[in-house]
């Protein structure tokens, strides 16, 4: 609608225009219904549809094997553990999975929690860290940021659990 002469009574009816196409907007949002895909774009190899992945049989063994080889792959070769802000769904989606079967795998197979399964890695690398340090002697807030720690206490937890021993231990024992 346009208007020759603007006066306020124009301004005032486009104004009331305008709100009620809002309103009528709103009206129709509010009756709008949510229409289901009855066939996903894109498959995971081992989800058949989408009923399938909300079954809560327990998945085969040999997506297991397709989730643990892709798994080690990402974690020694990629080195994805270094990330200190690494979550499961970032390691769900490189390996191409999503992050229910992963964290199902880790669950029923390996009997460990993601932080645990990640950890381990860290702990592993802190360890060669601390082993090929010789006379050059590094804080444990660099190793730990270096082996994908965000935090000296968590890295110092972690340490423990896995080795048993203290990360300043292990570093003493190293030298000797």
């Amino acid at each position: 609608i346009a208007f020759a002469n603007e006066t306020w009574l124009s301004g005032a009816v486009f104004q009331l225009m305008c709100v009620g196409a809002w309103l009528y907007l709103y009206a129709l949002s509010r009756r709008h219904r949510v229409v289901e895909v009855t066939s996903p774009v894109f498959v995971f190899p081992w989800v058949k549809n989408q009923a399938e992945a909300t079954d809560p049989e327990p998945v085969s063994s040999d997506v297991y094997v397709t989730i643990a080889a892709h798994l080690e792959d990402c974690m020694k070769v990629k080195k994805l553990y270094l990330n200190p802000k690494l979550t499961l769904q970032d390691v769900a989606t490189e390996i191409g999975t999503n992050r229910t079967y992963l964290s199902n795998y880790l669950n029923a197979a390996l009997q460990k929690t993601f932080y645990e399964y990640v950890n381990e890695f860290r702990i592993t690398e802190a360890c060669g860290l601390m082993d090929s340090m010789g006379d050059e002697r590094k804080s444990m807030q660099e190793i730990a940021g270096a082996s994908g720690f965000n935090s000296i206490s968590t890295f110092n937890r972690a340490f423990v659990k896995k080795t048993g021993m203290t990360p300043g231990e292990y570093s003493r024992r190293s030298v000797h």
